[in-house]
C-alpha cells in the first residue's frame, strides 16, 4: 500500500505538535463532573492584585495581558483538560470545548501573541508552582485551594 505524501505530512505535523506542546491531550478521561463544584481564582501574592473584576481576570487568563501593574509577567497555570478541574475551567470560565481551548492556545502561540499556560495533572504540583512562581494565576475547585491566596472577584464597573 502506498501512503500519499499528504498523509505523511499530516502524521509528521501531529508528532511535531505533540513534541512542541506536551500538554495537548487528545483523550478526555470520562469522569463524573459535579456541576455544583465551585471554582476559585488563586494567585501567587508576589505581583498579582488581590482584587480584580471578572473581565480583568478573563483578559489575563486568555493571555491578552502580558504584565501585571507590579511589572511581573502574567503566568497562567492550569490543570490539564483531561482532569475534572481542567474540564470545568475550560467549559465554565473559558466557555470553550476542550478542542476549542487547545486550538485557541495553539493559534495564539504559533502567531506569536502569547505564551501557553503551564499545565499540570497533579493539584499538588500546580499548587507548588503557584506558590513558587511570582505573577502566577490559576483556577481550582474550592476544595483544592487550601494554602493558596485567593483573588477577590469584584463587580465589573458600569
Amino acid at each position: 500500500m502506498i501512503i500519499p505524501n499528504s498523509y505523511i505530512a499530516l502524521i509528521l505535523t501531529f508528532h511535531v505538535l505533540l513534541y512542541a506542546f506536551p500538554w495537548l491531550e487528545f483523550k478526555i478521561h470520562q469522569e463524573n463532573i459535579n456541576q455544583s463544584d465551585s471554582l476559585v481564582f488563586v494567585r501567587n501574592s508576589d505581583g498579582v492584585p488581590e482584587t480584580m473584576s471578572f473581565d480583568e481576570l478573563l483578559t489575563a487568563l486568555k493571555g491578552e495581558k502580558q504584565h501585571w501593574d507590579s511589572g511581573k509577567n502574567v503566568k497562567i497555570a492550569l490543570m490539564k483538560t483531561s482532569t475534572v478541574t481542567g474540564k470545568l475551567v475550560t467549559e465554565h470560565i473559558y466557555n470553550m470545548s476542550t478542542n476549542q481551548f487547545q486550538k485557541y492556545w495553539l493559534t495564539k502561540v504559533f502567531q506569536g501573541y502569547g505564551v501557553s499556560p503551564k499545565f499540570f495533572t497533579s493539584v499538588e504540583e500546580l499548587k507548588n508552582y503557584i506558590k513558587s512562581t511570582p505573577g502566577t494565576i490559576s483556577i481550582l475547585k474550592s476544595d483544592e485551594c487550601d494554602g493558596l491566596d485567593r483573588i477577590e472577584v469584584i463587580s465589573n464597573p458600569n
